[in-house]
């Protein structure tokens, strides 16, 4: 499923260059070497390196003038650490969703520009921050036996270069687009609206539903050990 869902959503943008998907792919995977940043590769050869904007973390999308990487049409983000409560994750969500933002430019007036922006990110930590609900992410596990310390290394790295080889072949890249942009998609592909219960990842239902999330758990046994009943607003940043 997650492999549909994600060539859907590239041929999709692809397509309709023009608009904008309403939610983001989310690459996680503690181990290195599983592939995140080769689909982030494939996206910028698809979209094209001018119209591509590539950040590490999203401090560079969040903080000032983040206008010349949002007029790009695609955004990879690499090692993202992201808060859902955050300013900066606010921010993200609004970028995800929104068809414009005003932001800083330098030495001229704040501006409002378009956001035709498809992002794709990766992180190397389990997005515990995710709430039931969520619409903005979907998130793909990404961990498997070939990553760089795994049994299956020398059979991923042929994949991997066999790949990169095709990569490189303007025909075969121009055969993938072609193929992307006149895919059949899931019935329940939505590029605006993400639909979680029915095409969600395994991951994206572990942490949405009712399994308990063990940051909140030991949160929660906390609070209890030091007999916190009230929060002021002000300090829930800080905790």
């Amino acid at each position: 499923m997650e492999r549909q869902i994600l060539l859907d959503w590239l041929g999709w943008s692809l397509k309709y260059e023009y608009l904008k998907p309403k939610w983001a792919i989310f690459l996680f995977s503690e181990t290195k070497g599983t592939g995140k940043s080769t689909l982030l590769e494939l996206g910028q050869a698809l979209f094209g390196a001018e119209n591509t904007a590539a950040e590490n973390g999203i401090e560079g999308l969040t903080q000032r003038f983040a206008a010349d990487s949002l007029s790009k049409k695609f955004v990879k983000v690499e090692e993202v650490k992201l808060s859902s409560h955050s300013d900066a994750g606010n921010k993200m969500k609004d970028y995800i969703t929104g068809d414009a933002a005003l932001v800083d430019v330098k030495h001229m007036p704040k501006q409002n520009i378009p956001l035709k922006c498809a992002f794709m990110m990766t992180t190397n930590h389990k997005p515990t921050w995710l709430e039931g609900g969520e619409r903005r992410y979907f998130i793909i596990d990404m961990d498997h036996d070939g990553h760089a310390y795994g049994n299956r290394k020398d059979d991923f790295d042929k994949i991997t270069q066999a790949f990169r080889t095709d990569l490189n072949n303007p025909r075969m890249l121009h055969r993938w687009y072609l193929e992307l942009t006149n895919r059949q998609y899931h019935p329940d592909f939505d590029p605006n609206i993400l639909k979680p219960t029915k095409i969600g990842s395994p991951l994206m239902k572990e942490l949405m539903g009712e399994a308990k999330v063990e940051v909140k758990e030991v949160l929660l046994d906390l609070l209890d050990v030091y007999n916190v009943n009230i929060i002021p607003s002000s300090d829930q940043q800080l905790i």
